[in-house]
């Protein structure tokens, strides 16, 4: 007993192992917390007391169960002259389970586990969307919603009944909370944004179950897209006033999203690269390229009659320099050019690019009758 007392691998062992249990009991204690912490107020006492018995359960069972492994030392067989125990196969047998176990989470926390049903988002990306609501809107009153129509023309009686059968009182159409019945009649000839209305709340630590409900709800509906507003406040007291209320806004995308700024966007439209939509055109020119005082939206398409009267001195737009569109359509590129660049070239330097592109597969699928 004496000289396992003194014997130093003995201590080392000791301490190594005290070492370990105090890491892990910090890191068990950290974890209840957060756990705890999600709970409603009256029962994170008894959620704590249980959880910290659990744990200090397990450690006991683990430290037994150690104790076991160790006498575990007569060979089973031999391994190019090495002999083989019971002891060394389970601890390579955990440490292979450890690491693949490890790869298997890293790779699901960064790629997705994969979807459960069509239509599900991924519970990767679910969580940076609840992150950055968490972080960026804490103490707001905001409210999640669903797009469910982008900008595209029609009546959408049907969708107003779908949404009124499984109780919601209203619908959001380009920026009016509208009443799902009786559903007033839309213009059919006017483009519409339509979104449902999912929830509110107020963001903070004790609402994050919530939170992250209605954003997961609001990406099967929405596509991968949720759109959050606030101040819900400004709503109530405009609605009381049968007013318009002036909210702030923020969209968010499992889709497409800037992963240096968290940025979102919607999904790609042919409008986006024409000069001669609202969707695509310069916010400052209206798609003219040009600084015209006096110019805009409503007077799109009237370029030339400006042109014929305008005395000034014409400068381009110093928003798209002179390009005619928007920051986004621009971002978007091919080869490296955006597809102001491609139009800028003549029809020589055109026919040139083209013929120089390497395309294969989906590339290839899509642009086989343009570079034909």
């Amino acid at each position: 007993m004496s000289a396992l007392i003194t014997d130093p691998q003995t201590w080392v062992a000791f301490i190594t192992l005290s070492l370990l249990e105090i890491v892990l009991g910090i890191d068990n204690i950290v974890f209840i917390s957060i756990l705890v912490a999600r709970l409603p107020r009256a029962e994170q006492q008894l959620a704590r007391i249980t959880g910290l018995t659990l744990a200090m359960l397990t450690r006991t069972a683990l430290l037994f169960s150690i104790v076991w492994l160790t006498r575990l030392v007569q060979p089973w067989f031999y391994l190019g002259g090495r002999p083989v125990s019971a002891r060394d196969l389970i601890l390579l047998l955990g440490g292979l389970f450890l690491i693949a176990k490890a790869v298997v989470e890293i790779h699901h926390t960064l790629e997705g586990a994969g979807a459960k049903e069509p239509g599900q988002p991924l519970h990767a990306r679910l969580l940076p969307i609840v992150a950055q609501i968490a972080q960026s809107l804490r103490g707001q009153h905001v409210g999640v919603l669903a797009p469910l129509i982008i900008h595209r023309k029609g009546y959408y009686n049907e969708l107003a009944k779908w949404a009124a059968a499984r109780g919601h009182t209203h619908l959001r159409v380009d920026g009016q909370f509208v009443p799902t019945s009786p559903w007033a009649r839309l213009d059919r000839f006017r483009e519409h944004t339509i979104e449902l209305p999912l929830g509110d709340l107020q963001v903070g630590p004790d609402s994050e179950p919530q939170l992250r409900h209605l954003v997961q709800r609001a990406l099967e509906l929405g596509h991968g897209v949720v759109q959050v507003l606030w101040p819900l406040e400004h709503l109530k007291t405009a609605l009381q006033r049968q007013q318009s209320a002036q909210l702030e806004h923020r969209l968010f995308s499992i889709h497409r999203t800037c992963p240096s700024c968290g940025r979102a966007f919607p999904e790609p439209d042919p409008r986006l690269f024409s000069y001669n939509s609202k969707h695509g055109w310069c916010p400052d020119c209206f798609g003219t390229g040009l600084r015209l005082p006096g110019f805009g939206a409503e007077h799109s398409g009237e370029e030339l009659g400006w042109n014929d009267w305008y005395e000034g001195e014409e400068s381009p737009c110093p928003t798209c320099t002179g390009q005619r569109l928007n920051q986004v359509a621009l971002a978007v590129r091919f080869d490296e050019r955006s597809i102001a660049q491609v139009g800028a070239m003549t029809v020589v330097e055109a026919g040139g690019w083209l013929g120089g592109l390497a395309l294969s597969g989906r590339q290839l699928a899509i642009a086989c009758y343009i570079v034909a």
